[in-house]
């Protein structure tokens, strides 16, 4: 009876155990006005680390990986003060509320994953405002479409890697190509007035004077829309180009990970690759 009461006492300890809370003091930060910082301490080992979050009027976040960097994921080193920042803005993220942010693990030491939660979520009161974020991707190729230089206007980062408005001469491309088209919509039409007239004409030599007039106005026509192609073409591809580039930085920028660790009990600085 009394190895069966040990047993049954070992059996209990070895299943109970791994049910401890791995994630315990979630806290939750503004960085500035387009990161959101987590802060967990994770207590023992765990297979995986995550979280989600939810808006209190806009319901369920589903942040992308890309825009995220720190501590979760694959094999997160037990410790205090583990850390994730979300590029929450840089992704198109506009949240006017609050928001609760749950961290959970995985851990494989019973048969079958385990989800373990956070023992609580931290409520984000203060509202995110941001008169002047938003995401630089190729999303802006669409305005430059519409109207051309408008779009490569938002597609520029700063020194911070913020979003940042560039204007410059870009707006005399949206003047040069709306200015361009309507004129060789003009020719156009005086063209074919012109055209008109010499097949009115009884006789060639009678009608070739119109001839030349209507040929150069078509001439003109051909240049100008020719031209306002160009330019929709280059700003079109240049904003699509700066969008991707933005894009694929912003990646670069989240798999990366410097901080300070302890190894062998001397400090150290630690970079942390997640491919």
């Amino acid at each position: 009876m009394k190895h069966v009461f040990l047993f049954l006492l070992l059996f209990v300890s070895v299943v109970v155990s791994p049910a401890q809370p791995l994630i315990n003091d979630v806290r939750i930060q503004l960085l500035d006005a387009s990161r959101l910082e987590i802060l967990y301490n994770l207590t023992g080992p765990a297979d995986s680390v995550w979280f989600d979050a939810e808006a209190r009027f806009g319901g369920q976040l589903n942040p992308n990986p890309a825009f995220l960097y720190g501590d979760f994921g694959r094999n997160v080193r037990p410790g205090p003060n583990r850390r994730i920042v979300w590029y929450l803005y840089d992704e198109g993220q506009r949240i006017k509320s609050d928001v609760r942010v749950r961290v959970l693990a995985r851990t494989l030491q019973l048969p079958g994953p385990i989800v373990k939660e956070a023992p609580e979520a931290i409520a984000l009161y203060p509202l995110l405002k941001d008169k002047r974020r938003w995401s630089a991707g190729p999303g802006w190729a669409a305005v430059s479409a519409v109207l051309p230089g408008v779009g490569n206007m938002f597609v520029h980062r700063g020194e911070t890697g913020n979003p940042k408005l560039r204007v410059g001469a870009r707006p005399l491309a949206t003047v040069g190509f709306y200015s361009l088209i309507f004129y060789g919509l003009n020719q156009q039409r005086l063209s074919q007035n012109w055209f008109k007239t010499y097949t009115q004409q009884k006789n060639p030599t009678e009608g070739e004077p119109y001839y030349q007039v209507a040929n150069q106005y078509h001439h003109r026509y051909f240049i100008a829309s020719r031209a306002a192609a160009l330019i929709w073409a280059t700003d079109v591809s240049l904003t699509l180009l700066r969008g991707f580039r933005n894009r694929r930085e912003i990646r670069k920028e989240s798999v990366v990970t410097m901080g300070p660790g302890v190894q062998a009990g001397v400090p150290v600085a630690m970079m942390r690759v997640r491919l």
